[in-house]
């Protein structure tokens, strides 16, 4: 039990911040409660000041049911940037709406702190812990705005599915136990390797050797379980409910956040602790990959409104993020973790638009956008290179990101997944493009101006340069991607 205290630093930092917020909400009056956004940046920049000593390091904490590596570094690193982008992007919106910014702020704080321990995770049981503070906090924040209907749906939905989830996950977990007769992931690896190479492990070889049908059963409700945490198809249902009634900023949150924690801990699992069953979860994720990225876009053509379109086209952008997690040993793995931090910015420099145009416009439907660039240039700029970063088109760091799982999909020998990511590229950019044309060709239907806060303005600032940034420093991005994506 005995490591430096230091190693969990950036979490003690996260722990006090969520409680001093709640506590600090007691003693602010309404007039100064914007303080609160000012605690979350700064603790939240505390928490990653305290990550940079660590960046280097390569050790277990808790007796190994965790561990601090580069790759831990860089998913806590990433859910860092995304609490201090959202807290930037939230405050008009919690303002506007009323809603308990002291709640909403340490829940904000909460989800991430669970993010980050998920990423250090190497035990089923840690795992599963870290995911339920995340998950429940962010249950609560998509109902955070009590008297509104919508919010209330999508607090149940997401809670109701999530729930399922957590079940079917346990479940899994259960039967790995069974099998491995350990919740560890490096000795379940041990057990699952030595089935697959003919040497019985601790309930893990049937008959003559071999892994037993009870591990692939485990394996398939693992891959059922996560499959709801991601929203990979057909486990996507509650994603167009929860992103178009949940507050926006907690949608913008949900959009990144969850996502990128659970692809760290399905590389954990998969890579780190069942390669023995590769050859089941591979051809699972393929399907899962090529469904999601085709679904996913074809439905967000048909959507009226820009927060159900950006929910199907999250669907489609984790389909491409499951090929780098089929061709994980083809460089896969760098090109996810590149892929995860592109997209997040991207993401967020459009949802800080949508939260500033939705708080002005009355309205996320599709029509409402229509002369935007006429009411707010910056808004419609930042919009339509975070869209146009979003489709793939070069020089943005996504265009890169989707280069990189192309590469690695085809020095896989999977060239049909690679033809579909370039085919799905093509079709996204219908529904990203039309809302372009809306914004610069359709004139406006209501004369309301859409002036930027100067937080969301400087949100949408600091997001559009790193939109642009990623494309420029494509080399020391992807350097640091392929150095955290060494698994032990």
């Amino acid at each position: 039990m005995a490591f430096p205290l230091s190693l969990l630093y950036p979490e003690i930092i996260l722990t006090g911040l969520g409680l001093l917020l709640l506590c600090t909400d007691l003693l602010l009056g309404r007039e100064s409660k914007k303080g609160l956004m000012y605690l979350t940046i700064v603790g939240a920049a505390a928490a990653a000041a305290a990550l940079v000593p660590l960046a280097g390091l390569r050790q277990e904490i808790l007796e190994g049911t965790m561990l601090l590596d580069p790759f831990a570094v860089f998913f806590k690193a990433v859910a860092l940037a995304i609490l201090v982008l959202v807290a930037l992007v939230s405050w008009e919106y919690v303002e506007r709406n009323r809603i308990r910014s002291g709640e909403f702020f340490a829940l904000l704080t909460f989800a991430t702190l669970g993010l980050m321990f998920m990423v250090s995770s190497r035990d089923l049981i840690t795992i599963y812990l870290g995911l339920e503070l995340s998950s429940i906090s962010t249950y609560i924040l998509a109902g955070i705005m009590r008297d509104d209907a919508h919010s209330n749906e999508a607090a149940v939905k997401y809670f109701l599915v999530g729930t399922l989830a957590s079940g079917v996950l346990l479940y899994g977990m259960s039967l790995l136990y069974g099998v491995a007769g350990t919740t560890y992931l490096p000795e379940i690896a041990r057990v699952l390797q030595g089935a697959a190479g003919g040497t019985a492990g601790v309930g893990a070889a049937a008959g003559n050797g071999g892994l037993s049908a009870l591990a692939v059963v485990a394996t398939i409700f693992l891959v059922g379980g996560f499959g709801f945490k991601i929203a990979a198809v057909p486990f996507h249902m509650w994603v167009p409910d929860t992103y178009e009634g949940a507050p926006t900023p907690v949608t913008a949150f949900i959009s990144v956040g969850p996502k990128a924690a659970a692809l760290a801990v399905l590389l954990r699992v998969f890579p780190g602790g069942l390669e023995g069953t590769g050859a089941q979860w591979t051809v699972i994720f393929a399907f899962l990959a090529a469904v999601s990225m085709t679904l996913g876009n074809l439905t967000a053509l048909t959507q009226p409104n820009i927060k159900r379109m950006l929910g199907y086209s999250s669907i489609a952008q984790l389909g491409y993020i499951l090929i780098g997690l089929v061709t994980w040993r083809e460089q896969g793995g760098a090109a996810i973790l590149f892929y995860v931090l592109t997209y997040s910015i991207a993401n967020l420099s459009a949802f800080a638009v949508i939260i500033a145009a939705g708080n002005r416009l009355g309205s996320d439907e599709l029509d409402a956008y229509a002369g935007l660039s006429q009411k707010s240039p910056l808004a419609a700029w930042t919009l339509t290179v975070a869209f146009a970063a979003l489709i793939g088109i070069p020089p943005t760091g996504v265009f890169f990101g989707k280069f990189f799982i192309f590469m690695s999909a085809l020095q896989g020998g999977y060239l049909w997944l690679a033809l579909l990511l370039a085919a799905n590229s093509v079709i996204s950019a219908g529904y990203y493009f039309g809302v372009v044309r809306r914004m610069f060709l359709v004139p406006p239907t209501v004369d309301t101006p859409v002036q930027l806060p100067r937080a969301l303005s400087l949100a949408a600032l600091l997001t559009l340069a790193a939109v642009l940034a990623t494309g420029l420093a494509v080399e020391p991005l992807f350097r640091w991607a392929s150095l955290a994506a060494v698994l032990p």
